[in-house]
């Protein structure tokens, strides 16, 4: 299933190359050009993955602050730091949004999966609805990504797979 550890130490941070990388865990205190160097590791985005997720063990906050004013200029640590909580209520808004783009087929997407399943594919069919469902899906899709593997997002785990 492509799930795999990395176990990398100090002296593989430098030119360690793993894009597939999504979540670092840090236990132990890494500061300046190292921390940098390790945070880049796990934010490289791409095709599906849109931002990388940093498991703090150590309490690196202070260090980052520090590196960030050493290395980054007018950088601030909001610029990278994100609050899983901040995102909550844009996904919510995205998933509103995208639910209510198909309101007017009146069919209830979680009791009527199949006949809502072949009415959406009608109702998306015209250019202008398809690339209008795109962008909702995409914004969607990029708020649930932030938030996993929060249980917060869990609730969605139905419309993500239904509209996916």
């Amino acid at each position: 299933d492509n799930t795999a550890f990395i176990i990398v130490s100090d002296m593989l941070l430098t030119g360690y190359d793993a894009p597939i990388a999504s979540v670092l865990y840090l236990d132990k205190p890494l500061k300046e050009h190292n921390l940098l160097q390790a945070i880049a590791r796990v934010n490289r985005s791409r095709k599906g993955k849109h931002a990388g997720f940093i498991v703090d063990y150590n309490g690196i906050s202070a260090y980052l602050i520090h590196a960030m004013e050493i290395f980054s200029g007018d950088l601030r640590p909001e610029d990278i730091l994100k609050n899983i909580n901040e995102e909550l209520p844009r996904l919510e808004l995205n998933h509103t949004k995208l639910v209510a783009f198909f309101n007017p087929m009146r069919i209830n997407r979680k009791y009527e999966r199949e006949q809502f399943i072949d009415a959406a594919l009608r109702y998306i069919e015209s250019q202008d609805r398809r690339d209008e469902f795109k962008s909702l899906l995409k914004d969607f899709n990029k708020s649930i990504n932030l938030v996993l593997p929060s249980q917060k997002a869990m609730k969605y785990q139905d419309d993500f797979k239904l509209f996916n």
